[in-house]
């Protein structure tokens, strides 16, 4: 019989005590260093996903909580209207997205997986207890993490 259970042992002895526990989203997390809020200048928030290297992050409030997203297609319409059509709206509010889903950073890894292959989602911003925005998880990393987990098969060779 072949055995297709993925090792995921030695990870969680890296990371983890003994207990087992099941991989959570905070595992995961990117922190990113800058906030970006509604009143936040366009042009600082185009350079702020750029220094992080996100295609999109949260759009926070004075508390930390969400309350829209902005990517980089956001920004790229903006650069359009103030290149072509001399457009003078500046600000996050005007061209973020209000309704944003976010994620616990208690939630299990196989949670955030099904979220990502069920939507077209690259980012997801993560919450804790008190909904405040703790950072992103990204569908490229957990990408890379299945991608590393060594599957046990007679037949498969690297």
């Amino acid at each position: 019989m072949i055995n297709f259970t993925p090792k995921i042992r030695r990870f969680l002895k890296k990371n983890r005590s003994e207990k087992k526990e099941p991989i959570q989203v905070k595992d995961f997390i990117d922190k990113f260093s800058e906030p970006i809020y509604e009143d936040t200048h366009i042009f600082k928030a185009q350079d702020i996903l750029i220094k992080n290297k996100l295609s999109g992050l949260p759009v926070v409030d004075s508390s930390g909580m969400s309350v829209g997203y902005i990517s980089q297609k956001d920004c790229m319409i903006r650069m359009a209207k103030v290149k072509y059509n001399n457009d003078v709206s500046k600000l996050v509010k005007d061209f973020m997205t209000k309704k944003c889903f976010v994620i616990s950073e208690l939630e299990s890894m196989l949670t955030a997986m099904d979220i990502f292959t069920k939507n077209s989602y690259h980012i997801l911003p993560v919450i804790n207890e008190k909904k405040i925005i703790v950072g992103v998880l990204t569908r490229e990393k957990i990408f890379k993490y299945l991608a590393s987990i060594e599957q046990q098969t007679w037949d498969y060779k690297k």
